[in-house]
């Protein structure tokens, strides 16, 4: 009779067993479900990134150097400019060939001055009316400024920045003023959005 016992207890823990073994599948298999969703996940997030980089890399090419970087100087070249003694495919007569190196530059590439771009502000502009948009302190050389829609005029004052607003111009519109002035060794560039008001 302790046969019988056991055998039915070996059949009950097998039936039970059997049981938990779907619910560990089920488990399992939720796992590898979820680890799939976060790679995936993580590779997007990676691929965007390198998109953004390759993308912003592309956009600046040919960009000026910002703070802290300069440009890379010319290389110079020391050795004979190449000969063909071949005729040219086209002319029954041979190309002419010198044998004189080209002329190498001896003087050093100036360094560019770093470039700072500063933070874009916003302002508003009277029509009819002079404002002063931009109030520096120290000295500032070398400066330009310029405006887009034409509204008026800018220019600048000293340290200071200002824009006559004509009495037509639309209030509608607002005026992308940009400048650049160099203080203190620095080359500074910046943007200022004029709100134009009555």
């Amino acid at each position: 009779m302790s046969r019988r016992v056991t055998l039915r207890a070996a059949l009950k823990r097998g039936r039970h067993e059997t049981g938990a073994s779907a619910v560990e599948y089920g488990l399992i298999l939720a796992g590898c479900v979820a680890v799939v969703i976060l790679g995936s996940w993580a590779l997007q997030t990676a691929v965007k990134g390198q998109y953004g980089e390759t993308g912003t890399a592309v956009g600046n090419v040919g960009a000026a150097p910002t703070t802290g970087a300069t440009a890379a100087p010319t290389p110079t070249t020391s050795s004979p400019a190449p000969t063909s003694s071949s005729p040219a495919p086209t002319s029954s007569s041979p190309t002419p060939t010198s044998s004189s190196p080209r002329p190498t530059s001896t003087s050093p590439t100036p360094t560019p001055t770093p470039t700072t771009t500063r933070s874009t502000t916003n302002e508003d502009a009277k029509r009819g009316d002079t404002t002063r948009i931009l109030d520096l302190s120290g000295t500032v050389t070398n400066t330009s400024v310029t405006m887009t829609p034409d509204v008026g005029s800018v220019y600048w004052t000293g340290n200071n920045i200002e824009i006559d607003v004509n009495n037509n111009a639309n209030t509608r519109v607002d005026v992308t003023v940009t400048y650049t002035y160099t203080q203190n060794g620095m080359v500074y560039t910046g943007t200022i959005i004029v709100n134009i008001t009555n």
